[in-house]
């Protein structure tokens, strides 16, 4: 025989985010340089809550504890690129390294 947990429970979660970025464009005679910064930050905040119900005629209870997190990162970048002429029509090839870094995340 099975038996089958019924709990019931809500909470209220917050969540807030900014992001923004800023670019730059530097010709340098023989290229083009891009440089690029991205950051990125959220946060999610949920209060506590109890779980209540029945389970195989027993009462029960959950406590789940509030919870409240941070989540950041932030690239900084930067395209170089050259325009070529391919038959009259512009070929511009690039390459964008970068890479993203975390400055803060869930414990």
């Amino acid at each position: 025989m099975s038996a089958t947990a019924n709990l019931d429970g809500n909470t209220d979660t917050r969540r807030r985010f900014v992001s923004a970025n800023a670019t730059g464009h530097y010709d340098l005679g023989f290229a083009a340089l891009r440089p690029k910064l991205a950051v990125f930050w959220g946060n999610s905040r949920s209060d506590a809550f109890a779980y209540t119900g029945s389970y195989a005629g027993y009462a029960i209870q959950m406590n789940v504890p509030k919870d409240d997190f941070d989540y950041g990162t932030s690239e900084l970048s930067a395209e170089l690129s050259r325009t070529y002429a391919a038959g009259g029509t512009p070929l511009t090839p690039y390459r964008p390294p970068g890479r993203p870094l975390r400055f803060r995340t869930p414990q």
